[in-house]
């Protein structure tokens, strides 16, 4: 999984991204960051595209 930050107005998001296969996005809960998802975003990997975004505020 590679973690990366984009922004289109200037702020910055972070975001893992890995795997090949049609794309899955994975969004953390109320109060956890995409780290949380990391587990299941490695087992998905091997199948998908997987995207898991750290939402503004908490990653």
């Amino acid at each position: 999984m590679e973690k990366k930050v984009t922004s289109r107005d200037g702020t910055p998001l972070a975001y893992t991204r890995g795997g090949d296969g049609p794309a899955v996005v994975l969004v953390s809960g109320a109060m956890s960051t995409g780290a949380t998802l990391a587990p299941l975003a490695a087992r998905l990997a091997d199948r998908f595209d997987v995207l898991v975004p750290d939402r503004r505020g908490r990653g």
